[in-house]
């Protein structure tokens, strides 16, 4: 075989590999997308009502515009309302019985579909970052409708959403984090660990960083305002309530320890022993419900400056 013969094939093949790895590239793009953006939507038939509970069922506006599913459940001689955040490829419905546990204390509870989420049109789906939106559009309709007393609890994703919203949106006076991230790579680390147990642990961390750069570069931000560690510390002189499993392996205890470390006072952190991933209310009972009424009972709730007309969140 001739050396340009030689050349020729050497070109062709390294033309072929590259085009091959493109395709490669493109097709775990788009998968990337299509499993991160438009998730399995879980919802069930039961409402307030089922927990006698009084409620208004709305709709109302995302801060970005995308129209978003909730109930309002007001309470008598309210202390304050409580925005409740669900989490990933979950819905409102699964709070129901803490929202029933709060009312019951004295607070009236806001709590809606995340985009893409519950009763909503599907797609949109960032894990974090573009949610949060969805916190402001919540602020913005309870601003409107006279409420002046705001504080926020999330759960997983909802946690960690509710902190990158409460850092640039001075009217959450309040935020407890049950499960929450203090970076998604390491969440999405942790889940391709626990679903796909063939993936060594170096490609697990690689294949979450590539869906992460791709789904931000899908909504066109950096991957790093995901992290809410990078924001935490931005909530303070207003009070944070950490809550985490011990034993959480979807979202592992560092992450709790790097938010409490990330944040400044005042702040509260409870390791629960023993526990896995947001199963405090559950499986702790009255001791979680009276820990979450304790650090409440503590905030100091304030009423001025609230209106509808000079709230702007600032966007990060």
């Amino acid at each position: 075989m001739s050396k340009d013969k030689r050349k020729k094939i050497l070109t062709l093949a390294t033309v072929g590999v590259g085009l091959a790895g493109l395709g490669v590239w493109a097709y775990m793009r788009s998968l990337a997308i299509k499993l991160v953006t438009n998730p399995p939507q879980a919802t069930s038939d039961e409402t307030p009502a089922d927990y006698d509970l009084p409620f208004e069922e709305t709709w109302f506006d995302s801060r970005d515009g995308i129209r978003l599913h909730g109930w309002f459940v007001p309470a008598t001689n309210s202390k304050a309302t409580i925005i409740l955040g669900h989490g990933h490829v979950s819905s409102k419905e699964p709070s129901l019985s803490i929202a029933a546990f709060l009312w019951r204390a004295g607070y009236s509870i806001f709590m809606f579909d995340f985009r893409g989420h519950g009763r909503n049109e599907r797609g949109g789906v960032s894990i974090g970052y573009k949610e949060r939106m969805d916190v402001h559009g919540a602020v913005d309709y309870l601003v409107g409708r006279g409420e002046d007393r705001l504080g926020y609890m999330g759960f997983s994703m909802g946690a960690a959403i509710g902190i990158i919203a409460a850092a640039e949106n001075p009217l959450v006076q309040t935020v407890i984090a049950d499960s929450a991230f203090a970076r998604l790579n390491s969440s999405v680390t942790a889940y391709i660990r626990l679903k796909q147990k063939w993936v060594p642990a170096w490609l697990s961390w690689w294949l979450a960083r590539f869906t992460i750069w791709t789904v931000a570069g899908h909504f066109g931000y950096h991957h790093r305002l995901a992290d809410p560690v990078n924001f935490v510390a931005q909530i303070a002189p207003r009070p944070l309530f950490i809550i985490h499993g011990e034993l959480d392996r979807l979202t592992p205890l560092e992450n709790a320890q790097e938010l409490y470390q990330a944040a400044h006072k005042p702040k509260e952190l409870w390791v629960q022993t023993g526990l896995p991933h947001c199963c405090g209310f559950e499986q702790l009972g009255q001791v979680y419900q009276q820990r979450i009424l304790d650090f409440l009972a503590q905030v100091e709730w304030t009423t001025s400056n609230f209106t509808a007309k000079n709230f702007q969140p600032i966007y990060l």
